[in-house]
């Protein structure tokens, strides 16, 4: 079949975009399908700076009970605190104890002694 020349020329323009559309659907990038895209280079900036450091917590000082205790406020004022309790100072060994109740309980009287007279 031969096509008079009208009709060719009309039809020549959109049988190239054609083509091209194909050359370009069908062209190779040059990267293969199963290998990973690869990271960009660090910049003269950023290859510089040293790791970000997590920050510094101080710890306040844990207290420590005194060594000999007099009275219940020795203890109270320098012990740890005690979650629903207090600290107590034993008046026989002169040693601070933590007890769950509201208030220290009141010193026992040493066995061997009389109590005091009324």
């Amino acid at each position: 079949m031969v096509w008079p020349v009208k009709h060719a020329t009309l039809i020549l323009p959109f049988v190239s975009i054609g083509a091209i559309l194909v050359a370009c659907a069908t062209s190779d990038t040059g990267i293969a399908d199963d290998q990973p895209a690869t990271e960009p280079a660090p910049t003269a900036d950023t290859a510089k700076l040293p790791p970000a450091s997590a920050p510094t917590q101080t710890a306040a000082p844990e207290k420590a009970c005194v060594s000999t205790c007099s009275t219940d406020s020795d203890c109270q004022n320098s012990c740890p605190s005690v979650a629903n309790g207090i600290q107590c100072c034993d008046q026989n060994t002169k040693k601070c104890f933590a007890t769950s109740q509201a208030q220290c309980p009141a010193p026992e009287q040493d066995a061997g002694t009389e109590p005091p007279a009324y």
